[in-house]
């Protein structure tokens, strides 16, 4: 695991030690499906204990928590990384495929503009970037964040449309959609609770 940044503790670390945050079986499976055959370098953004890199056999994990980053190396066997997500410490044109699952939604508007513009330089002329976020609008979020320990440390929120007019600023948006949860509830905007975006440079 290489650092490329001063190793301060991040306000994440404890909630990785206590508790642990793994993405659901229905969340891999939408990234995936987003993600296609992809023949080249993945960066997952936020990469925490390292679930969604196991899927990618040319991977990169990242993360600002170094306990996240512990816990991946015991999961994958992948190059590690230790930054923030407004600090990419990559090449230009270094990958592919960009994974920014659940990160959006922890920065203010002016690290989003950051990390949404290096997450542009570190992909190639044909690269795509998939973000996940929590739907704003669904009238069960308040349930769901009782369960969620990294709920407190939400910055912004952002609906359908606000994503995808945030993501344009930077991108050029292939589709945008939302996904219920648990997957046997029926699809309707207000109870679906995770918005998935495909965008291109």
């Amino acid at each position: 695991m290489s650092t490329k940044q001063n190793s301060n503790q991040s306000p994440y670390d404890d909630i990785y030690v206590k508790r642990g945050a793994r993405p659901t079986k229905e969340h891999i499976q939408e990234i995936l499906a987003l993600a296609g055959n992809v023949s080249g370098r993945v960066l997952d953004v936020g990469c925490g204990e390292g679930i969604i890199l196991q899927h990618f056999s040319d991977a990169v994990g990242m993360d600002i928590s170094v306990k996240a980053l512990l816990l991946a190396k015991k999961n994958v066997d992948k190059e590690l990384v230790h930054s923030s997500a407004t600090h990419l410490p990559f090449k230009e044109h270094s990958f592919d495929l960009l994974v920014l699952s659940e990160v959006i939604q922890y920065l203010n508007d002016s690290d989003v503009d950051k990390m949404l513009k290096d997450a542009k330089r570190v992909l190639k002329p044909s690269g795509r970037a998939i973000i996940a976020a929590p739907n704003k609008n669904c009238l069960l979020r308040p349930i769901f964040w009782i369960f969620n320990p990294f709920a407190r440390a939400i910055v912004k929120q952002y609906g359908k449309d606000t994503l995808k007019q945030k993501l344009r600023e930077h991108f050029e948006v292939e589709k945008i959609y939302l996904r219920p949860h648990p997957p046997w509830l029926p699809k309707f905007e207000l109870l679906e609770r995770r918005m998935y975006a495909l965008v291109r440079k």
